[in-house]
């Protein structure tokens, strides 16, 4: 079981869980081959559902917005798996995006559009005996906006490295700014919106019990223009609980911008994340 809720865990950063980590059972885990339960992409044909609840608890727009964000992954092939996202943590690898997916309260709320963060995604799984750890070559299409029109192609990998009940994961993307890249900010000068990013989540989870594992997230997000303004250092702890073998419970907070070089950093964003997933 502890080694259940461990690949479980996995799924805090990464979306998706880890081959028959998923199992019902300690025995059938443990007689699992190893190149079946390390990777990070799904077996052929599993299906795995999950939504995140974003709640922003920034002083003075507390509750504006909340919205959901369901994420939906299946094993298209042995080695490839597909999906249709909407959580920030989808597509970049952060908690902490208050307005990501679905969101209704209006443009006075924090929701200037009705959906928001849509992607299209795959991830590869790299082959056991080319790399020391589980890997996965992943990439896509992300939707950041729909008005105006913002797409982004998106390039990256995604890893772990496990030992006992300490698991570290890691993901590096780069994001390319394919429409609506730049705008006017209301007095004249254009600046950049849609431009090249590169995001590095590195998270560090712990299983304190069977059926529960507790951690902690950072990394960096470095946008290629004017970086010294807008650069950002996340900051998230969390947890997970399993609640029957195929269904897990998060719970998370966010500072989307403990440290930056803008106006906003330390404890002025916050943000609580509720979720969950169910495994087919």
């Amino acid at each position: 079981m502890r080694r259940l809720a461990s690949s479980l865990a996995l799924a805090i950063v990464t979306t998706i869980g880890v081959g028959s980590g998923w199992a019902d059972s300690d025995d059938i885990v443990d007689e699992a081959p190893v190149e079946t339960r390390a990777r990070m992409t799904l077996p052929e044909m599993q299906l795995y559902i999950q939504a995140f609840l974003p709640i922003n608890l920034t002083t003075d727009v507390a509750f504006k917005p909340v919205s959901i964000a369901p994420d939906i992954w299946f094993g298209l092939m042995k080695d490839l798996t597909v999906g249709l996202t909407h959580s920030r943590h989808a597509a970049d690898g952060f908690f902490g995006g208050p307005s990501a997916g679905l969101c209704f309260q209006g443009d006075m709320d924090g929701c200037p559009d009705p959906l928001n963060a849509t992607a299209l995604q795959a991830r590869y799984h790299i082959p056991d005996d080319k790399v020391p750890i589980p890997l996965a070559a992943e990439g896509g299409l992300v939707f950041s906006s729909f008005d105006p029109f913002a797409i982004s192609l998106k390039l990256g990998a995604v890893g772990r490295w496990e030992k006992d009940k300490l698991t570290a994961l890691f993901g590096l993307n780069f994001f390319l700014g394919l429409s609506s890249r730049t705008a006017d900010d209301g007095m004249g000068n254009e600046i950049t919106t849609n431009g090249e990013t590169i995001n590095l989540p590195i998270t560090v989870m712990y299983a304190v019990m069977p059926k529960l594992s507790v951690g902690g997230q950072t990394g960096v997000v470095l946008p290629l223009q004017n970086t010294g303004d807008t650069y950002a250092i996340p900051f998230s702890l969390g947890g997970r609980y399993l609640v029957t073998p195929k269904i897990h419970a998060d719970l998370i907070f966010a500072l989307p911008v403990l440290i930056s070089g803008g106006p906003i950093s330390g404890f002025d964003g916050r943000v609580l994340t509720l979720g969950g997933g169910y495994i087919f």
